[in-house]
């Protein structure tokens, strides 16, 4: 992209010409505050990229990497200071389709896009490499909690703060194309594995709700947990589970979002104590195979919590927890699940009942589909994002 500047900023004159004389203007969310150019990867290190995991795909374009600083707001409706990537295939020749790829969840706060490689290092991020290399200007949103806003917590399973974050990184990113000449063609793609397919299925259902400026072209959410109510409870039914650290993350989050200081009486104290500096960003969840949290249920949760939730009470906790389902709406907009059955983390029916409900209020325009081969989580999460690209690369 020769023609853009390492630095932008959205002035205010831009935003509001005509205002108070002297006035600087409040901020919107979408602003942009700032961008500069993080790596530039060319088409042989990218096949190279390629070639070590084994993916079969071709680059076609030498890309320019951003960091995107914005506006959006966070669980309590305030403005932040969040960040992303934006990715700008280079001597692309024809308008470009915009895609936003949400990334599944992490525990370290710079294990995001936006991240600038080490000096002397080259730029990794597959998933931010592999629309971006195939002609797409593609949006990578950090979230809350990393990047710009590592000092904060990651509000994990959070519909509203996750669809804000993807909705406001993409209205910086057509400022920005806007500013530097990059043409885009109009299609609007949504993708996301794990965490990120569930902040897929949340910016879809936002954006076609309350954001008529960005039409959706089509949207792959994949392996999320939409019904976060049954798997919550399902799990916790369980003497154990693979992912039982990403149960107390989730419990963690929900506590501090909705203060509702209730964990203590959730998490058993010798954790509950921990969670603060588990969660600080700084830290895997699991170090050298070694889970920092046990996946024994009982072994993490107070026995009374797990009766009661699992049961009956808890439902000032289980209240809001219904809030964040997702798979209870009626999708309006080309909607393709990709889901492998034998999901270890997060269980199948949680694309199931998705599709099913979306199905049976009219929704036409959902598919549920499986990855090319089974596996578990993690080993499907490649396969599931081809796939993905391949869909959307029919609707370019």
């Amino acid at each position: 992209m020769s023609n853009a500047t390492a630095e932008t900023s959205t002035l205010a004159s831009e935003r509001h010409p005509g205002g108070l004389m002297n006035a600087d203007p409040l901020p919107l969310a979408g602003d942009v505050v700032s961008a500069s150019l993080i790596a530039t990867v060319s088409r042989e290190d990218t096949s190279l990229l390629y070639a070590n995991v084994n993916l079969p795909l071709i680059p076609a374009f030498d890309v320019e990497i951003y960091k995107i600083s914005y506006f959006t707001t966070d669980e309590q409706g305030a403005l932040v200071n969040a960040s992303g990537a934006l990715v700008v295939p280079t001597d692309l020749g024809h308008p470009a389709p915009l895609v936003s790829y949400q990334h599944g969840t992490t525990t370290l706060s710079w294990d995001v896009a936006s991240t600038a490689p080490a000096a002397g290092q080259q730029y990794r991020r597959i998933d931010a490499l592999l629309f971006g290399s195939a002609g797409y200007v593609t949006a990578l949103p950090d979230y809350l909690g990393y990047g710009d806003t590592a000092h904060r917590f990651h509000p994990y399973l959070h519909a509203a703060t996750l669809a804000s974050s993807v909705v406001d990184l993409l209205k910086g990113a057509r400022s920005f194309c806007a500013a530097h000449n990059i043409t885009l063609s109009g299609k609007l793609f949504l993708a996301g594995y794990s965490e990120g397919g569930y902040a897929t299925m949340a910016a879809t259902k936002a954006i076609q709700e309350n954001h008529p400026d960005l039409s959706i072209t089509a949207s792959a959410p994949m392996a999320g947990p939409y019904d976060l109510s049954t798997s919550l409870q399902e799990i916790l039914r369980t003497d154990s589970y693979p992912g039982a650290g990403y149960l107390a993350f989730a419990f963690w989050a929900y506590d501090k979002v909705y203060s509702l200081n209730l964990l203590d009486q959730v998490i058993l104290p010798s954790f509950a104590s921990q969670l603060d500096a588990i969660f600080d960003g700084s830290r895997r969840l699991v170090e050298d195979d070694v889970p920092v949290l046990p996946n024994e249920i009982p072994a993490l949760f107070h026995r009374d919590f797990l009766a009661e939730f699992v049961g009956n009470g808890c439902e000032r906790l289980k209240s809001r927890i219904r809030e964040n389902d997702l798979h209870n709406w009626a999708p309006a907009v080309p909607l393709r699940l990709i889901h492998s059955r034998s999901d270890d983390i997060v269980h199948f029916h949680n694309s199931l009942t998705a599709y099913r409900n979306f199905s049976t209020g009219g929704g036409n325009v959902v598919d549920l589909l499986e990855p090319p081969s089974e596996g578990s989580h993690s080993e499907c999460s490649l396969p599931s994002l081809l796939q993905a690209k391949a869909w959307f690369d029919t609707l370019i």
